[in-house]
């Protein structure tokens, strides 16, 4: 049997034992030089195969217990050795020699001297060397949840420890992640994720109708109203195009506008109902339409517009249909744009009427869309219904009224020469008309007077004279004149005895002075008394082969005139004081 032992004082041991019927090769590492190369790392279960080294120590006969040392830190007397176990109980923790003392295994330590045992590790803790005075804590990323451990394990993906020396990993929060081992800390998801659970490795991306534009959120925001999201993962929302609404949160696709509505704007909650006047008859719109001429809606929001009745009528984009006005008509018809006018000759007088009237005999309308007829002014007539313009009474014809129908004849001593709205005339002084419905009248002729024009002419009388167009015969002046046979000329009689011009007689009678004076004007002679006291006044007038005597007193004097009219002649006296004055004035 032979032995070979080196000891390297740089802390590595190599031992090479040459031992009894067999040869063995030691290494020994990482001892270092301070523990004085003993034999305490060697192990237990081998140094049975070299008694030569424990030889004095394999029983307890004869310890001597002063060779009992206690066991350095990171060692231990394990009692289960002999050379430990024969250290009296009040040694625990020492052993013969010090090469005798047990490493501290991985996974415990002892960093006091003179135990009996190491402790393991706690929760949190390792020690992957034998033999050392502490447990090392856990890394960050690292966690142990047992005692006694030779080395921690890595958080798995999920996890999480930001400290040392942690019993347990954590998981990610929510709105965190960690797709690695051995992490201390977890990920934000990234804007348009979200993760709503803990201990994840991956982000979920925000469902369609939701978003998320901030990081290492646990959830996503649903699009608001008039907003939606087609797409997963998204940052924001989209608005709703023109003619789409949206009243939902979350949202991934927007509602088009039904028909009846409309919406111009882009990101609108609600559509807008159309208008009464107006309607869409599609959905998805962005305006609405106006009703058509002769239709109407009076309601808001509906897709269609309805028929004016019978009666009215409406242009575009009417809530009400207007009633036909007067002057136009509508018939059986329904959906007017506007109302027939009533033509030339014809009225409609009330609201909404059927039919069109025609203008009454004796009356007429010239212009169409009128409510009423005009009659027929003086002169003209209109003898059928629905006349257009009235007619003018022909030559010898008249209306004396309007809205006459036929014309009438002028009568006898009238006339109208030609047609026209006239009326008849009277024949003028000296013409006469015997015949109805003439155009023109007859000069009186020479030797006749016409004094009432309808009638036929009259025979001049003998003692008066009657030019051509004489209308009143011309007295002669009796009884000095009397007129020849043709009456037109007044010739001296034989009792003409004497032409006196500016003549006076005075008499004296009963006490009295008669005044006589006498004036002769051409072949005419008016003689006047004029009595001055109890007389009187003696006025003759000859019209044609009559006379007059008018007195006329004036207190104590009295006045006589004489009025000729056309061949007749005119006396007047004016009194002044107790005298008169006669003066004979003859008007041709």
């Amino acid at each position: 049997m032979g032995v070979c032992w080196g000891l390297g004082v740089t802390g590595i041991v190599l031992l090479l034992g040459c031992l009894y019927h067999n040869v063995y090769l030691l290494v020994a590492s990482d001892v270092s030089p301070s523990q004085g190369n003993d034999l305490r790392s060697f192990p237990v279960s081998h140094r049975s195969d070299f008694p030569f080294l424990f030889a004095d120590v394999t029983n307890c006969t004869g310890s001597n217990i002063s060779l009992c040392q206690p066991c350095d830190g990171g060692s231990f007397a394990n009692h289960s050795v002999t050379e430990c176990g024969c250290c009296p109980n009040e040694a625990t923790g020492e052993c013969y020699n010090q090469s005798f003392c047990e490493a501290c295994a991985e996974g415990h330590a002892q960093n006091l001297t003179g135990k009996e045992s190491c402790f393991p590790c706690d929760k949190g803790q390792y020690q992957d060397k034998p033999g050392m005075t502490t447990c090392k804590p856990c890394a960050k990323g690292y966690a142990t949840n047992v005692t006694g451990t030779v080395k921690c394990s890595e958080c798995g993906a999920g996890e999480f420890t930001n400290v040392t020396g942690s019993a347990k990993c954590l998981l990610c929060p929510s709105g965190k992640v960690q797709q690695q081992a051995g992490q201390s800390s977890c990920e934000n998801c990234t804007k348009g994720q979200f993760q709503d659970e803990k201990g994840k490795i991956d982000c979920k991306p925000c469902t369609n109708g939701t978003f998320q534009n901030e990081t290492g959120q646990s959830s996503c925001r649903n699009c608001s109203q008039g907003h939606f999201q087609d797409l997963e993962g998204q940052l924001k929302c989209k608005l709703c195009n023109s003619g789409e609404f949206q009243d939902e949160e979350g949202q991934s696709e927007c509602k088009l506008c039904p028909k009846g509505n409309y919406q111009a704007e882009k990101g609108q909650r609600l559509c807008n109902k159309c208008e009464p006047g107006f309607y869409q008859n599609e959905t998805g719109q962005i305006k609405c339409h106006k009703c058509p001429g002769g239709t109407f809606q009076d309601q808001p929001g509906v897709s269609t517009c309805k028929l004016c009745g019978v009666g009215t009528y409406c242009g575009l984009g009417c809530s009400q249909c207007a009633a036909c006005p007067p002057g136009t008509f509508s018939g059986n018809s329904t959906g007017l744009l506007t109302c027939p006018v009533c033509q030339a000759g014809h009225f409609s007088k009330e609201e909404s009427s059927f039919n069109c009237s025609k203008c009454e005999p004796g009356m007429f309308q010239s212009q169409p869309n009128k409510s009423s007829c005009v009659y027929c002014p003086v002169g003209s007539i209109c003898n059928a219904h629905g006349c257009i313009n009235c007619a003018y009474c022909p030559e010898g014809q008249e209306t004396v009224d309007e809205g006459s129908t036929n014309c009438t004849l002028c009568e006898p001593g009238f006339y109208k020469a030609a047609l026209s709205g006239a009326k008849c005339i009277p024949c003028r002084d000296g013409y006469y008309q015997t015949t109805p419905g003439s155009g023109s009248c007859f000069e009186c002729p020479s030797g006749f007077f016409c004094p009432i024009a309808s009638e036929p002419p009259l025979r001049c009388p003998i003692s008066a004279i009657c030019p051509k167009g004489s209308g009143q015969a011309v007295p002669c002046a009796g009884p000095f004149y009397k007129a020849n046979e043709d009456r037109t000329e007044c010739r001296a009689t034989q009792e003409f005895i004497a032409v006196v011009v500016g003549c006076s007689v005075a008499i004296i009678a009963r006490g009295k002075v008669l005044h006589t004076m006498c004036h002769v004007v051409g072949t005419m002679s008016c003689c006047v008394w004029h009595i001055v006291g109890t007389m009187s006044c003696c006025v003759w007038h000859v019209v044609g082969t009559m006379s007059c005597c008018v007195w006329h007193l004036v207190g104590a004097m009295s006045c006589c005139v004489w009025h000729v009219v056309g061949a007749m002649s005119c006396c007047v006296w004016p009194v002044v004081g107790t005298m008169s004055c006669c003066v004979w004035h003859y008007i041709l």
